[in-house]
């Protein structure tokens, strides 16, 4: 029986529906992996959204869910957050976020967080995970609760608050410089730095514990730089007797697994090897209360360590050759988290006195940048505060295209020839040739350039985006320029820009075709400069005479401030005050150097400061108008800008004196006495806080015109022995500590017959 086969053919439809399937797996495919275009078009969307603030910092695994969105997404720096979004930090992972209310978040690894809006006010929704915030005086922090409450933290002088939150839904609250008030609908708690807040979900009240010890070396998020050799250092207080006390890091913070553990005794410091990899890691103290035998452990704080190691190059490798004759090439390196700003430098010798790239960066990779055939050097240094600024990598070099050997032949040598006498033409006069010398431009003569800018001597530079050499350029809002008169047969004008007047080291080497140059690149300092031109078929002049400039930068844009502190304790106010002063960023320049002084003439210096920043920490140990000047140093240190404007700081510091209270006599009191005979009468009062001595003052009238008696106690009660005139006599009292005292008590009366 004979088959017939059939023949399948697919329809328009079917035809458009694979089409359309196949286009649809190319634009998920292509947006899975570009995945930055999806949260692009998602914020443009939200343009209307209420934004609560922006990414300060990030580092390594970084994601933010986009309000109701089930995906998520990498997260940059500068990127504004929206309300309802939902941040997470994986494993050794942090970022920071700038709040519009002021407040600066940390959130430290495996953490989440959901920024929430209720009413114009924000809330930390804290889902699980630890969390730094800078508290500062007079702002609230807002925490909403598993169950639903709100829990309010605030405090009268600045600090750091650590929010804690484990799997079942338990908040910590602990303070590391100041104390906090935390307020909820049932309860409210001043908290103190040697104290942990413990909030349970469903449970009305909070509960306040004192901690057994409290970690004080490192430093919450220290960063710590050591060599191979060093060891690690831990300090902390016993703030309650504890037995079996183990010192325990690990690299989660929630101790899911603990990496070292030493048993420390009833020792308060420890000094251990250095096991630990580089990066993020924790630790906590571990014991028994000697009163009950209870498990008890401190507050876990963070810190970061890395061995003092210059950035390892990556890319390009060490001897690598590309075969072709041009080829685009990104650097990469790799260098400890705490770094963030770097210098690359890539030269045509092993010694870099030629650089031909110099940038500097705020990531682990530059380029791609266009290499021609040759061999090439590359290095990077740390541009970032620390014992790593400067110090270069290791060099690595790298060759673009193979070129074969250039083959050298011995000339052949000319035939002799019969010499032919030579016939001079005669020339002819009506119309002249003038010869040209090949290989000359004009008369030789080199253009005679003139700097027309600018009028000062002092390069000033507008806001500085980044600290990229284009875009410092940019921002150089007074280029000096360079004009001349154009020459003859010139095709282009080469200008060479060095330190010195004999041009060993050219920093700059540019060539332009028209008869002006703004030169962007200008450097404070003395610079030399020298051009000629350039002709057809590589034709050169000679270049003119050196020529010298010498630009300085401005000097640090000082600001006046005032500083108001009320110590708690006495030992807090005999600490320095501290004042922070930051002025706008100037390129080039190699540091500042400040100057404090009580006089205006600066006579009487105080303190002299040198920073390569542009901030600065003053410490004031006294109270008083201070005059703050400063001006800006090269990379060698010397001085190369003026004396800045004079600027005022103002320190006022006060020591909390609590008011005492009068237990004794009571006011109005009537006092008999016979002949000149007195009863001692006494006096008596409550210890007022931070209270060193107590005076108490006798007047005939209310307003205490006319003093009859004053003296000076250490003790909380005082018996006066002194008969008083007939009448009423009006006292009054005041706490004393130094030269810092509280407000006089109310004044009151007693009445002598």
């Amino acid at each position: 029986m004979e088959q017939t086969q059939k023949k399948f053919h697919l329809g328009t439809t079917d035809k458009f529906l694979m089409l359309g399937s196949v286009l649809g797996m190319l634009v998920f495919g292509f947006l899975l992996a570009n995945e930055s275009i999806i949260t692009n078009l998602w914020l443009k969307s939200r343009a209307t959204t209420e934004k609560v603030g922006e990414v300060g910092s990030s580092y390594n695994d970084v994601r933010r869910r986009l309000d109701r969105s089930l995906l998520w997404f990498a997260i940059n720096e500068d990127e504004s957050l929206f309300e309802n979004d939902s941040i997470f930090t994986g494993a050794d992972s942090e970022t920071r976020l700038v709040l519009r209310n002021g407040l600066e978040l940390t959130l430290e690894s495996n953490s989440l967080v959901v920024l929430a809006l209720d009413n114009d006010e924000l809330f930390l929704d804290i889902q699980v995970g630890q969390v730094l915030a800078q508290v500062k005086k007079g702002k609230k922090v807002r925490l909403k609760q598993s169950d639903g409450r709100v829990t309010e933290v605030s405090g009268e002088r600045p600090t750091a608050v650590t929010f804690s939150k484990n799997t079942s839904g338990t908040v910590e609250i602990s303070t590391q410089i100041a104390p906090v008030k935390v307020k909820s609908e049932a309860s409210e708690e001043l908290v103190s730095p040697k104290e942990v807040l413990h909030i349970v979900p469903n449970q009305a009240k909070a509960e306040k514990k004192l901690m057994h010890y409290l970690l004080k070396v490192p430093a919450k998020s220290e960063t710590l730089w050591l060599n191979d050799e060093d060891q690690l250092s831990f300090g902390w207080d016993a703030l309650q007797p504890s037995t079996d006390n183990v010192l325990e890091i690990s690299e989660q913070p929630n101790f899911s697994v603990v990496h070292a553990s030493y048993p420390v005794g009833d020792e308060t410091a420890a000094r251990l090897e250095n096991t630990l990899k580089d990066g993020e890691h924790y630790w906590r103290l571990r014991g028994s209360s000697v009163e009950d035998g209870a498990p008890v452990q401190s507050a876990v704080s963070s810190f970061s360590v890395y061995r003092k190691r210059p950035p390892e190059l990556r890319y390009p490798p060490n001897g690598y050759t590309y075969l072709d004759q041009n080829k685009k090439i990104r650097f990469q390196w790799d260098a400890p988290r705490a770094l963030s700003r770097f210098r690359l430098q890539v030269a045509r010798d092993e010694t870099f006195s030629g650089v031909i790239i110099d940038e500097r960066v705020s990531a682990n990779s530059f380029g791609p940048v266009d290499f021609k055939a040759g061999l090439y050097h590359w290095r990077v240094h740390s541009l970032d505060e620390g014992p790593l600024r400067g110090i270069w990598s290791e060099r690595f070099e790298f060759k673009v295209g193979n070129p074969k050997p250039i083959q050298l032949t011995a000339p052949t040598p000319p035939e002799p020839v019969t010499p032919v006498a030579e016939v001079v033409p005669t020339p002819d006069v009506q119309n002249p040739v003038v010869a040209e010398k090949a290989g000359a431009v004009g008369d030789l003569t080199p253009p005679q350039a003139k700097l027309i800018s600018p009028k000062s001597d002092i390069l000033k530079f507008g806001d500085v985006k980044s600290r990229a050499p284009a875009a410092i350029e940019k921002s150089l809002k007074n280029p000096p320029v360079l004009k001349w008169d154009a020459l003859p047969g010139a095709e282009q004008y080469q200008i060479q820009f060095a330190r010195t007047d004999t041009f060993k080291k050219i920093i700059q080497d540019v060539k332009v075709t028209d008869s002006e140059y703004t030169w962007t690149a200008a450097l404070p300092g003395k610079t030399f400069w020298r051009m000629r031109a350039l002709g057809k078929d590589g034709a050169e002049g000679p270049f003119s005479e050196p020529q010298g400039t010498l630009y300085k930068l401005e000097p640090p844009q000082l600001s006046d401030a005032e500083k108001k502190v009320v110590a708690e304790t006495p030992e807090e106010f005999d600490q320095p005050v501290k004042v922070e002063m930051d002025w706008p960023f100037i390129p080039y320049g190699g540091g500042f150097k400040l100057e404090v002084a009580k006089d205006k003439a600066f006579k009487n210096v105080v303190e002299t400061l040198n920073v390569k920043e542009s901030a600065a920490t003053l410490a004031f140990n006294e109270n008083g108008t201070y005059y703050v000047r400063g001006y800006t140093k090269s990379k060698s240190g010397r001085k190369i800008s003026s004396v800045s404007g004079v600027k005022k700081v103002k320190i006022d510091r006060t020591l909390d004196i609590g008011l005492p209270k009068v237990n004794f006599p009571k006011n109005a009191m009537t006092i008999v006495s016979f002949g000149d005979s007195l009863d001692p009468i006494l006096f008596n009062w409550t210890k007022a806080k931070n209270a060193k001595a107590y005076r108490i003052q006798y007047s005939s009238s209310p307003e205490f015109k006319d003093i009859l008696l004053e003296h000076t106690t250490g003790d909380v009660s005082y018996l006066m022995g002194q008969k008083m005139p007939k009448g009423k006599t009006y006292w009054r009292m005041r706490a004393e500590y130094q030269d810092h005292h509280s407000d006089w008590t109310s004044t009151r009366y007693f009445v002598s017959q």
